[in-house]
């Protein structure tokens, strides 16, 4: 298994390509990724997802995000369909309504979908999700079809 604890020049260990896109950009410590926005990371040439999930994780173990995103202290997981899904809740305590659920597009994850969550999380609850081999939520031995999804998600609000 990976360390990804250890520091190298303020951020925790990242590979080589990501460390010198990152230096390239002028940032030199986690703390300056609360500025930045990860969409603008990952057009950085030699930052990859592996990265990004690293950095991101970082950042949220020490209660932050990158500029523009909120950390969701409300996640969880689910064993459904033989995968550990990952899920968190936005907006307005559960209520009778039936939660409104959204979700990313390809090579994404929930945190992605922030500018609409914001928009509607002071008028219903949210659940995010993040989808088989994205996000929080590891891959396992299946293909990614849209079919598996749903029932995924369909397995989680039940």
């Amino acid at each position: 298994m990976t360390n990804h604890t250890a520091q190298v020049d303020g951020f925790p260990k990242i590979g080589a390509p990501a460390l010198r896109a990152l230096n390239s950009a002028g940032y030199h410590s986690l703390e300056e990724l609360v500025k930045v926005r990860e969409a603008d990371l990952a057009k950085l040439h030699g930052m990859g997802p592996k990265a990004l999930g690293i950095l991101r994780d970082a950042l949220a173990a020490k209660g932050l995000a990158f500029a523009g995103e909120q950390v969701s202290n409300q996640g969880a997981y689910a064993e459904v369909n033989g995968i550990r899904l990952y899920y968190a809740y936005y907006g307005k305590p559960a209520s009778q309504e039936v939660p409104l659920v959204i979700l990313h597009g390809g090579l994404s994850r929930i945190e992605m979908m922030h500018e609409l969550i914001e928009a509607l999380e002071s008028e219903r609850t949210i659940i995010g999700v993040d989808l088989q081999a994205h996000g929080r939520t590891a891959d396992i031995d299946r293909p990614i079809r849209y079919p598996s999804c749903a029932d995924d998600i369909g397995g989680l609000i039940q």
